[in-house]
């Protein structure tokens, strides 16, 4: 490997060393933010169910996609609806 590649792989190391604590962080708090607007929806206290950090990760994780497929299936429909008027 020359000097060049090495740079660049450590700048890579570098840049995911910061960001994936920042994506996991950013999991987390929408994990926990989903599962206390869930039970808050049903009138339950957040003690009853309580997640450890893998599951908020996940929950996290979960969130994101179904936000993801609704995304995607209004701008679809939004598409739909606009080229059905042309």
């Amino acid at each position: 490997m020359n000097t060049t590649t090495k740079d660049k792989f450590g700048q890579f190391f570098k840049n995911m060393a910061i960001l994936i604590p920042v994506f996991v962080g950013l999991l987390y708090i929408h994990g926990e933010a989903f599962r206390g607007a869930y039970l808050g929806y049903w009138g339950l206290p957040s003690e009853l169910f309580e997640l450890g950090f893998e599951e908020s990760v996940a929950q996290g994780g979960v969130t994101y996609l179904v936000m993801c497929q609704i995304k995607s299936e209004l701008l679809q429909s939004r598409f739909d609806q606009i080229t059905a008027e042309i």
